[in-house]
């Protein structure tokens, strides 16, 4: 029972700490008020956020680089992950902000220790970001990252509740063929990649977690989600009216991160494993692959004929299939969008949580399916990007 508990806390995501931490209604000292830090977030390589670095200079003051390589942020916020909010303190403290009651000695010394710890946090990006910018005369600091998912923007906006963020995503594929040519070229700028290489599944995975995280959460953090595309063809203005100053639009004709040519075909296996990560995202976001439109159903296992004679057979109703989806801990960005495509074409699918015993909890769910009057049952895990 102990192992269970200790694994429950610390496989709490950081969104759900700065929700937990923001519910006990604590006052955070030294709040910085005035500040509104810019956070520039690339959903993986190639997403041209180098390029938006110098594009917001010299309004902005932005650091990326080593604090980006070394997993600066990461470091920092993925401690919090361990903090015990299911304990009676805890508890005790969120029930006495909710009725204006005062606190115990013992549970007033947790609560400051919260918010101890998050002031912390604060002071050491004041010192590592916001001093140099300062003593630079940069009127506005930031962070810039092809690395940080969203819920790191939770944790940012914790630290610093002005912060703007940039959401910067691009055509996978194209993105892809630029880091194959880089990689080809022996030109990534990660040399550990040299040791432990990339695999085009990893690429694949890493942009649908980072995308999936980028669209669904860019509404309730007030957010911008800028399309490379756009910044390309230099339709900025929706970006600029967000930032608050115009971008410099010169910057981008430079061309000093000019790298070799993107490869012109994704190879065949390289494609699959591609695909069989990020093709459902990619086509709700309209991305193809425009270099080889015989890939345009890029996964794995399924061909565009087979797609084809499925979608005109009578006999393939998606409704009469129950996806079953056992949720231990959470589900992860790319998992939830491959659930949400599967929704759109007519699937059932039902996320179930709350099952210790996962063999009782499967023969459950595929007896509730059957009982239902489902014909087929589907099973997905809740960890696996699809």
């Amino acid at each position: 029972m102990r192992i269970e508990l200790i694994r429950a806390v610390t496989q709490i995501s950081l969104t759900q700490v700065v929700a937990k931490i923001r519910a006990l209604g604590l006052e955070l000292r030294g709040a910085e008020r005035n500040e509104s830090p810019l956070f520039v977030m690339g959903a993986g390589s190639q997403t041209a956020v180098p390029l938006l670095q110098r594009m917001l200079a010299p309004e902005c003051w932005t650091w990326g680089g080593t604090h980006d390589h070394t997993g600066l942020v990461q470091s920092l916020a993925d401690p919090l992950r361990s903090l015990d909010f299911h304990g009676s303190a805890s508890r005790a403290l969120a029930d006495a902000s909710a009725k204006g009651a005062g606190l115990t000695s013992a549970h007033a010394t947790q609560a400051s220790l919260v918010v101890t710890l998050v002031d912390a946090h604060r002071a050491f990006f004041k010192r590592l970001l916001i001093q140099p910018a300062r003593e630079a005369n940069a009127g506005q600091w930031g962070l810039i990252s092809e690395r940080l998912g969203a819920e790191y923007a939770w944790y940012l906006q914790l630290l610093f509740p002005r912060s703007k963020f940039l959401f910067v995503i691009r055509n996978p594929y194209d993105a892809y063929r630029e880091w194959a040519a880089r990689r080809n070229a022996s030109r990534l700028p990660d040399p550990a990649t040299a040791d432990d290489p990339i695999t085009a599944r990893q690429f694949g995975r890493t942009w649908c977690e980072l995308a999936a995280g980028f669209v669904a959460e860019a509404g309730r953090l007030d957010a911008h989600l800028l399309r490379f595309e756009d910044l390309q063809a230099e339709r900025l203005d929706a970006a600029e009216a967000y930032l608050g100053f115009p971008l410099r639009r010169a910057a981008r004709r430079k061309g000093s991160d000019i790298g070799p040519a993107p490869i012109e075909l994704i190879p065949e296996v390289e494609m699959a494993e591609l695909g069989s990560e990020l093709h459902a995202l990619a086509q709700s976001l309209d991305y193809g692959n425009p270099a080889s439109p015989s890939h345009a159903f890029a996964s794995g296992s399924i061909q565009p004929s087979l797609v084809a004679a499925n979608a005109a057979s009578p006999s393939h109703d998606p409704s009469r299939c129950a996806v079953l989806v056992p949720v231990g801990g959470q589900i992860v960005p790319a998992c939830e969008a491959g659930l949400l495509e599967l929704e759109r074409r007519g699937y059932v699918v039902h996320r179930v949580r709350g099952y210790s015993a996962i063999d009782q909890g499967r023969n459950q769910m595929a007896t509730d399916a059957l009982a239902d009057g489902f014909a087929e049952t589907m099973w997905i895990d809740s960890d696996v990007g699809f």
